[in-house]
């Protein structure tokens, strides 16, 4: 009696730790922090200089305060490389944006346009494969406008972001 409720207690443990590794590995996997594929939608910064002391900055993740944060990451880098110690926000935003795959059917897709100028329609919906598993995928990008301050201009200024205390918190991996 006494081993059989040992080795329950085992088997439960063992059960535990199954699962808990199951749904750890399951978890998504947190983008990497890096400059975003130019021309796609895709997970990343991208920044553009508007002139000496402005900034565009964009981040792109699969989490949007994750996104918020390393748009801020991202301005306080480019404020300490152009040998700024704070800079502010003037706009700031999060927009979501959809990526749908899809597979069309080339049998068909190959007789398009014969079929579709008999129609006098051209519908690629009509020519999706049905076998094939449409994916989605949402991306949240951050995106605003920064202004450059020197330490005379950030004081007395509200929304004054201080690069050292940013930059301190680390790369998005050690959050």
């Amino acid at each position: 009696m006494h081993t059989i409720s040992g080795m329950n207690r085992h088997l439960q443990r063992a059960a535990a730790i199954l699962i808990t590794a199951l749904l750890a590995g399951c978890a998504a996997e947190v983008p990497p922090y890096q400059a975003r594929a130019a021309g796609t939608l895709s997970y990343g910064y991208a920044d553009s200089k508007i002139d000496a002391s402005h900034y565009a900055v964009l981040y792109t993740d699969s989490d949007a305060q994750r996104a918020e944060n390393n748009m801020k990451l991202r301005a306080a880098q480019l404020a300490q490389a152009a040998g700024y110690s704070y800079f502010a926000f003037d706009t700031k935003g999060v927009a979501t944006q959809r990526q749908t795959d899809t597979q069309f059917n080339l049998d068909q897709l190959s007789n398009a346009n014969r079929r579709a100028s008999d129609r006098g329609v051209n519908n690629l919906n009509d020519y999706m494969d049905p076998n094939a598993p449409t994916t989605q995928k949402l991306f949240y990008s951050a995106a605003g406008r920064i202004s450059l301050l020197t330490p005379q201009q950030a004081q007395g200024n509200a929304n004054a972001i201080a690069v050292a205390e940013v930059l301190a918190k680390g790369t998005p991996t050690d959050r």
